[in-house]
């Protein structure tokens, strides 16, 4: 059983707590693999950093809750400039969705309750990939 990632939280404190019982999550109840696991929190972690940063400030459940399509795509852009290779990044994609879908299930109060949340993120990795089909073109 994997155990639990100490995160650098100094982006995100107000984020700790959810992204801790998520950790627990992925362990117990999704008993993801240690790989699988690490990479996600990996993955999660550079995710709310680069909100930090993007935005400007501390990322909190505001945010969250409030991000646009342009600001995946923007995370997804700046993860392909990392070097990131396509499976890379469909990864670190996924790992941001099964996030936001934890939040969704834990009924978090305003957290992530929107359809639009949800369509955002759809419609960032969709465009992502239609992008980089292009280019392999």
């Amino acid at each position: 059983m994997a155990q639990t990632i100490k995160l650098d939280h100094i982006h995100y404190p107000a984020i700790m707590p959810i992204l801790n019982q998520w950790q627990d999550y992925l362990i117990s109840e999704r008993r993801a693999s240690k790989h699988t696991y690490s990479a996600y929190m990996r993955d999660v972690s550079k995710f709310l950093s680069f909100l930090c940063e993007y935005k400007g400030v501390a990322t909190d459940k505001k945010i969250l809750e409030n991000l646009k399509p342009s600001d995946f795509r923007s995370y997804l852009a700046a993860r392909r400039r990392d070097g990131l290779t396509p499976a890379s990044m469909a990864r670190s994609f996924s790992a941001v969705r099964s996030f936001y879908k934890y939040l969704r299930r834990m009924n978090l109060k305003t957290m992530l309750l929107m359809p639009s949340i949800a369509q955002s993120l759809n419609a960032a990795c969709r465009d992502l990939l239609a992008k980089m089909m292009q280019s392999v073109v």
